[in-house]
């Protein structure tokens, strides 16, 4: 009785894992200008969690375990507009268009870092060292 108990266990956690993957989803896409110019390094992003990407050469990117049901792909690139995109409960594809934003070339962040750089010459290399 022991045994039929612990594989009813298994049989559950089982069933239990394979409904939890069919709940996910995998959507890919391609993001372009509005002039039909592929997008690299778009950061596509589904809102709310922890799930992004970013689109490749060609625009292309993919999202790996999308939870299921409607969600919210948060879509930004340097230069063009944020945008939000309603991703349908039944789509596991979208082709999304950006728009440039000519204010945020200007709006770039560059941070830096500085080094000190020394020079020691043979008088006070000889000035320095201990006697000898």
């Amino acid at each position: 009785m022991r045994k039929v108990g612990m594989w009813l266990g298994v049989l559950l956690l089982t069933l239990l894992a394979a409904a939890n993957a069919s709940a996910q989803r995998r959507v890919t896409g391609r993001v372009a200008s509005t002039s039909g110019e592929p997008l690299q390094s778009a950061h596509i992003n589904v809102q709310g969690t922890t799930i992004n990407t970013y689109s490749a050469e060609d625009g292309r990117y993919t999202l790996v375990n999308v939870p299921a049901g409607a969600q919210v792909l948060v879509v930004r690139r340097i230069g063009y507009r944020r945008q939000l995109v309603t991703l349908s409960a039944t789509a596991d594809a979208i082709d999304i268009r950006l728009e440039k934003d000519v204010l945020e070339l200007e709006r770039q962040v560059i941070t830096g870092t500085t080094t000190s750089i020394s020079s020691i010459n043979a008088a006070n290399a000889r000035a320095r060292s201990p006697a000898t």
